[in-house]
């Protein structure tokens, strides 16, 4: 008999989970992989309140550009939030208007995971 997921997840339901999702890493490729690891999560805890903190090389996947905006757009539909960080904006001279509209600046990334965290929310680093 094998073990289901459902299995393996505690009775709650799922808006009684909070995740802080820290992304940090640049590159095409990480993007696509953590879109994909999203969806994956999403549709696993779809009530799940989430909140993606984005800083250093990572903050190219919030660029209205971005490969994944369609995608990201799409998660802020659903309920998650963006949040980069203002002080990674400030060192690469981006300025608010090159990302998506949704996004959040938070004054710093890693402050604002250390308050969720503190809060009880589950740190995931992607």
């Amino acid at each position: 008999m094998g073990l289901t997921f459902a299995g393996m997840v505690e009775e709650k339901t799922h808006s009684a989970y909070q995740a802080v999702v820290h992304l940090s890493t640049g590159g095409a490729e990480m993007h696509r992989v953590w879109a994909r690891q999203m969806r994956n999560f999403w549709q696993a805890l779809p009530a799940t309140l989430i909140e993606v903190v984005v800083h250093a090389g990572a903050v190219d996947f919030l660029r209205i550009s971005s490969t994944v905006a369609p995608y990201l757009t799409e998660l802020e539909a659903q309920g998650v939030q963006f949040l980069v960080c203002a002080n990674t904006l400030k060192d690469r001279s981006i300025a608010p208007e090159e990302l998506l509209p949704f996004i959040q600046v938070v004054p710093s990334a890693l402050a604002h995971i250390v308050i969720r965290q503190s809060a009880g929310w589950a740190y995931v680093k992607l």
